[in-house]
């Protein structure tokens, strides 16, 4: 990677052979200029077609970097940052896909927020019907996504980045905020968010652990100041 991009797009990637195409499609069709942003997708130690579909894409991705086994979510999305060069990052799961102005959009909010460090937009979630468009509260971080939202890079790493947790994106928010970072909606979706049942946040049991995780790490006070979710008890 030469020089500085406006955005890193980041797509940390396991086992997603099936979907991966449609994501990586959708990050080479945007309406801004190739130059203005930049992809890296991380394999996590994959057993599938990826590191083959990785390959077809050849120079497009700016950053096709690969586990040689599986770490886990965070530390993919940790070594995507390590390498990322942008002003600003966003992270795609490689099950979703964006609209083709989607990152247009975020960065024209980007540019007349000047100061805000996280934006928040809205998206779609399809499983199989109709997609239907899920407005996030601002006021409700747990009602924000992990893909999608447009992150200011020094704030995640002045917040220390992400940590080994089941809602790592919650997590990093949380001390985002904790931070005083600034937040900022935009009235339109601009990502497709796919619900199957092989997602990691289907699994009924890890998830209902993942938030006794968060309750345990995180003092009540403070998950109250910033949302509600009611499966954090």
């Amino acid at each position: 990677m030469e020089g500085i991009s406006m955005l890193s797009v980041v797509v940390a990637t396991y086992n997603q052979s099936e979907f991966l195409h449609q994501c990586l499609d959708s990050l080479l069709g945007q309406t801004i200029a190739r130059a203005e942003y930049e992809i890296i997708v991380v394999d996590d130690g994959s057993n599938d077609d990826t590191a083959k579909i990785v390959r077809e894409y050849g120079d497009d991705i700016d950053a096709p970097l690969a586990h040689s086994r599986r770490k886990g979510l965070v530390p993919a999305c940790t070594t995507a940052l390590e390498q990322a060069r942008g002003c600003y990052v966003i992270r795609v799961d490689s099950d979703d896909w964006l609209r083709a102005s989607a990152l247009e959009r975020l960065l024209s909010a980007a540019a007349t927020n000047t100061d805000a460090d996280i934006i928040i937009p809205e998206y779609w979630v399809v499983d199989g019907g109709q997609p239907e468009v899920v407005r996030p509260d601002l006021e409700n971080v747990f009602t924000w996504m992990a893909g999608g939202p447009l992150l200011r890079r020094e704030a995640v790493e002045r917040a220390g980045g992400y940590r080994e947790f089941y809602w790592e994106e919650y997590d990093l928010y949380l001390r985002m905020l904790c931070r005083s970072a600034r937040v900022v909606g935009i009235d339109s979706p601009v990502l497709y968010h796919r619900e199957h049942s092989a997602s990691i946040t289907a699994r009924e049991d890890d998830r209902l652990r993942g938030w006794r995780e968060l309750a345990e790490a995180w003092p009540s006070s403070t998950l109250c100041k910033y949302g509600f979710h009611e499966e954090l008890t």
